[in-house]
């Protein structure tokens, strides 16, 4: 059994439990003890069956060992995947799996909306994300689980502009993008992969 190295798990930052579960799925050829439940929901009001099934199921997954040893059998595999480069994201493009080496921070952003009949402009209430940025004019606007952080991280969000002034996390991330960007110009990034 391949051992995960203390000084990995050290500098982990985030993990997405079910990327790796699927992917050590589909390496070690071991399926899991899975459950599939079905819930179905009556929404109030009219709604077009062809855009609302109103049917969802959820796969709860079991496997013997730890994410920790998944991760340490599906590392070297995962070593393999392609740097990425911001020159090649473009719109309309497929997701795109790789590598990247960047800085790990925070920014909060509020909209602003108009008043109908006035000149006056409401703000929604601030929100807070993590972004990746680097020299290499690389801009990725990540979408996270709370849960996938280590060490309760996901508050620093939150702290951000009230107790955080400067993050800035040096960080090696395989990164899933994809075509989409927020309006700072951030390729939106998934970032459990």
């Amino acid at each position: 059994m391949t051992v995960l190295t203390k000084e990995l798990y050290a500098s982990l930052v985030y993990l997405d439990r079910d990327f790796l579960a699927g992917r050590y799925e589909i390496q070690s050829g071991e399926s899991p003890h899975s459950q599939v439940t079905k819930t179905q929901t009556k929404k109030a009001g009219a709604a077009i069956p062809i855009f609302s099934a109103e049917v969802s199921a959820v796969e709860t997954r079991a496997y013997p060992i730890s994410t920790l040893e998944m991760l340490a059998v599906v590392l070297p595999v995962l070593e393999a995947e392609p740097r990425l480069a911001p020159k090649q994201f473009e719109k309309r493009m497929s997701s795109m799996l790789g590598w990247v080496d960047g800085y790990l921070s925070t920014l909060t952003v509020s909209m602003s909306k108009k008043k109908p009949g006035t000149d006056d402009y409401v703000s929604s209430e601030e929100q807070g994300y993590f972004t990746l940025e680097n020299q290499a004019e690389l801009k990725l606007a990540l979408i996270t689980s709370p849960d996938y952080f280590l060490s309760g991280l996901d508050t620093l969000t939150k702290m951000h502009k009230v107790a955080v002034r400067d993050l800035a996390i040096p960080v090696r991330a395989l990164v899933r993008v994809i075509a989409a960007q927020s309006h700072a110009d951030q390729w939106i990034r998934h970032a459990g992969e």
